[in-house]
């Protein structure tokens, strides 16, 4: 497959979990905090590995192989509701391969989660070689900018991907929900 069709897969790929995962953490960390002060035994046996750093071992693993496997621990994280370890292991998988949009755009996400707009901005502002122009950067950015509460400046992504590609179903639903938020609900319906 052609890195472009990879980066829009995957773009598509993190928004899909995103918005699963977002009401499943939410449950999960209710009924946790409902049920117990800890979590249970192997939770925090995942969250110690993600967060162990070899204090002088050997150089980081760099490329994608090595951000895939980052990446999906922080995944794994994100998942458990356990957002600082998650965006440890996605700043290795950034670390190891710079322009791996999902890591990116997971990590925008979670420190959104965190309070940190600042961070998320950068996440999703941040120069990717040859990609500012491409729709799924732009998405992206409109995924975030909606997340950041800048729904008139998501909309301009929004309206940009649907421009140049008529048949992106994610930027036609993003900017539907955007036109909603706005307060168009005959613009969210077109």
């Amino acid at each position: 497959m052609r890195p472009r069709t990879l980066a829009v897969l995957s773009t598509g790929f993190a928004a899909v979990l995103f918005l699963g995962t977002l009401a499943d953490a939410a449950r999960s960390s209710r009924s946790r905090r409902v049920k117990a002060s800890e979590p249970p035994p192997e939770e925090e046996e995942a969250r110690e590995e993600v967060r162990e750093k070899p204090a002088k071992g050997p150089k980081r693993k760099r490329g994608r192989e090595a951000a895939h496997e980052s990446f999906d621990a922080g995944l794994a994280a994100y998942r458990r509701g356990d957002f600082a370890a998650a965006s440890d292991a996605l700043g290795e998988a950034i670390d190891a391969d710079d322009s791996y949009m999902p890591a990116l755009s997971l990590r925008a996400q979670v420190r959104g989660a965190l309070g940190d707009s600042e961070g998320m901005r950068r996440d999703y502002s941040r120069p990717l070689k040859n990609s500012r122009s491409e729709p799924a950067f732009r998405r992206a950015r409109a995924e975030a900018r909606v997340l950041a509460g800048l729904p008139a400046e998501a909309l301009k992504d929004y309206d940009w991907v649907v421009e140049k590609d008529p048949d992106d179903v994610e930027a036609i639903l993003g900017r539907g929900r955007t036109r909603r938020i706005l307060g168009d609900a005959a613009g969210a319906r077109a």
